[in-house]
């Protein structure tokens, strides 16, 4: 079973400013969370393809993700996938739209691979943190 969530959002910064905090999985730790470190297996430049880690620890508790980037086109869209098992994965798709010096973000989270309980546990849980997640991306974007 599949869950997907979508917002669109506004963000006061340029859209080369916003693609700073999306281009590398490296800087998604600057507003994704505090207790989470990205590194890159893949040898650089980031694009289709590059391959990455998540490292996420608290406490004695540390668990690693395998990630991809599905898609890259600069500026304008990335997608992301953070594989969680073999059947379990979350996909990330963030679009880019210029308006002066706003940039509109749409951002579209796929959950695959889950059955009914984990689908409405991601319900109660996942959309906060994920709105969450995307107003430390517009604090971080717009500076404040």
């Amino acid at each position: 079973m599949a869950f997907q969530i979508v917002k669109d959002f506004s963000i006061r910064a340029r859209r080369e400013v916003v693609w700073e905090y999306l281009d590398d999985p490296r800087a998604h730790t600057l507003w994704l969370g505090a207790n989470q470190r990205t590194v890159l297996t893949s040898p650089e430049p980031i694009k289709t393809g590059t391959r990455f880690q998540i490292i996420t620890e608290a406490g004695s508790i540390r668990r690693t993700e395998d990630g991809e980037i599905l898609f890259h086109r600069p500026v304008e869209e990335i997608v992301v996938r953070v594989r969680q098992s073999a059947r379990k994965y979350i996909d990330t798709r963030y679009l880019l739209a210029p308006h002066g010096d706003v940039t509109l973000l749409t951002c579209t989270v796929d959950f695959a691979g889950r059955g009914t309980v984990t689908a409405w546990f991601l319900r109660l849980i996942a959309i906060p943190l994920f709105r969450q997640s995307l107003m430390r991306l517009k604090k971080v974007a717009e500076g404040t």
